[in-house]
């Protein structure tokens, strides 16, 4: 009898664990904290576009500093 109340109490308490892992608290608190994504949208854009002028720059700088002339 005091093997099937440990198993049951076990079986209880891995459950119970299994459950509180589905991650709706993680969702929710994911939906509140990130902003709009239009407004990420614009910014990653335009962050974009600048490493598109840095990297264009650079090539150039590494282009004249290995110009033999």
């Amino acid at each position: 009898m005091k093997k099937i109340i440990i198993a049951a109490a076990a079986t209880v308490f891995f459950s119970a664990m299994a459950s509180a892992n589905s991650g709706l608290a993680d969702r929710i608190s994911d939906a509140r904290s990130y902003p709009t994504k239009t407004e990420s949208t614009k910014v990653s854009e335009t962050l974009k576009m600048q490493h598109k002028k840095i990297h264009a720059q650079m090539g150039k700088l590494e282009l004249k500093a290995n110009d033999p002339a």
